[in-house]
């Protein structure tokens, strides 16, 4: 069933929103828990330019997800809808964001969470080129 293909990019559109709806209290509880987790990995970082780095890598992360989720339901021609999904879902993450108390919307979390979702689009046609290509080496 194709409507089923969808489920799983849903799901993680709905783990992005959620997160953006956390205010920055508990936004920051989270983060900072997954930063004594990895801070002692990287000592000689800062503490509060790790954070940042985390807390953008994590925006980066989630949206790298959801792009490769995005490749089951849609097919390389479809590049147009993907493209779509690039820029209306960050952007709504932020007007989420937006209004939720203690966050803010940033035009560079756009940018990363787009990137993210170009990453996986790139990564997974560069897969498929090499099968392809693979496929037509072997006898």
């Amino acid at each position: 069933m194709k409507v089923l293909r969808w489920l799983p990019a849903c799901i993680i559109i709905l783990f992005i929103f959620y997160q953006s709806s956390l205010t920055r209290v508990e936004s920051n509880g989270v983060s900072l828990h997954l930063l004594e987790w990895i801070y002692p990995l990287f000592f000689w970082i800062e503490q509060d330019v790790l954070h940042g780095l985390l807390r953008k890598a994590a925006h980066f992360t989630e949206f790298f997800i959801l792009g490769l989720s995005l490749q089951w339901p849609l097919s390389s021609k479809q590049i147009f809808i993907y493209g779509l999904f690039c820029l209306l879902v960050p952007a709504c993450d932020e007007m989420i964001q937006y209004f939720t108390p203690g966050r803010a919307a940033m035009i560079t979390d756009c940018m990363i969470d787009a990137s993210g979702m170009i990453c996986a689009w790139l990564a997974i046609s560069t897969l498929k080129r090499r099968k392809k290509h693979h496929e037509h080496l072997e006898p």
